[in-house]
C-alpha cells in the first residue's frame, strides 16, 4: 500500500521500447513476461502475457472480481487517513519497507463491490500457487505458433519460464537466450550470448538490417 506510488511511478527502459518497436515491425508477436510491473504495456506493446499476473489489479479471493489497483489504491488511502499520513512523514528503505507505529486494528479494508468480501490481494501467483489454466495455454499456444523463442535477461530458475522453454526445444523450435551468467534452460538453446540483453537490444536496434519479419516470442 504505502509503496505504490513508488512502484506505480516506475517506467520503461530502452528494452521496453525496442521490443514494442520490434512488435510494430513484426519482427516479434507476443511477449511472455515473468514481471509484474506492467512496463511492457506501458511501452506501448500489445499482445503481453503475464505469467505471473499483473500487480496492476486486484482480486477478490470470494468471487474472484477483478479491479484497478489504482482505484482501490484510492479507497485504502480514504479509509485509513492515518497511514496515509505516513506517506509524507516516514522514510522509505531501499527495499520499499516502511515501520509505521499504529493501531493496526483499525485498519480497514475497502471490501469487493460485487460480493462485499474483504479478502482481496493483489492480481498475482504468489510462491507456492499455480499460473492460471488459461494463462498457461495461452502461453504454450503462442510459442507453438512461433517461427522462435527469444529469452530476455533471466536466468529461467523458475519453473513457469523454463517449462516453455523446454517446450519449444522438444517441438524443434529454436530457442535465443541473452541473459549475463548461466541459465537454466541453456542446453536447450541453439544460441547463448552472455551479456546485459539492454546492450545487446540496443545494438540489434541500431542495425536496421539486423532482422527481418519474423514471428518471434
Amino acid at each position: 500500500m504505502l509503496a505504490w506510488k513508488f512502484f506505480s511511478s516506475r517506467q520503461p527502459n530502452s528494452t521496453h521500447y525496442i521490443l514494442q518497436g520490434m512488435q510494430q515491425k513484426s519482427a516479434i508477436q507476443s511477449i511472455i513476461t515473468q514481471n509484474v510491473d506492467g512496463l511492457h504495456t506501458k511501452a506501448g506493446s500489445k499482445m503481453v502475457i503475464e505469467l505471473h499476473g499483473s500487480n496492476y489489479s486486484v482480486v477478490c479471493l470470494n468471487c474472484n472480481t477483478k479491479s484497478s489497483r489504482n482505484t482501490y489504491q484510492s479507497n485504502l488511502l480514504q479509509n485509513n487517513y492515518q497511514i496515509s499520513k505516513a506517506l509524507k512523514n516516514d522514510h522509505f528503505t531501499a527495499d520499499g519497507d516502511i515501520a509505521i507505529e499504529m493501531d493496526y486494528s483499525k485498519f480497514k479494508i475497502p471490501p469487493c463491490k460485487v460480493c462485499s468480501s474483504t479478502l482481496i490481494k493483489p492480481d498475482l501467483v504468489f510462491f507456492g500457487e499455480t499460473i492460471p489454466k488459461v494463462i498457461k495455454q495461452q502461453s504454450e499456444k503462442e510459442i507453438l505458433n512461433s517461427d522462435g523463442l527469444l529469452v530476455l535477461g533471466t536466468s529461467l530458475l523458475v519453473f513457469s519460464a523454463y517449462n516453455l522453454v523446454r517446450m519449444a526445444h522438444k517441438n524443434n523450435i529454436p530457442v535465443a537466450i541473452i541473459n549475463i551468467g548461466d541459465t537454466r534452460g541453456d542446453k536447450f538453446s541453439y544460441m547463448n550470448i552472455n551479456e546485459d540483453c539492454n546492450v545487446v537490444l540496443e545494438e540489434l536496434n541500431s542495425d536496421k538490417t539486423a532482422y527481418e519479419s519474423t514471428n518471434v516470442h
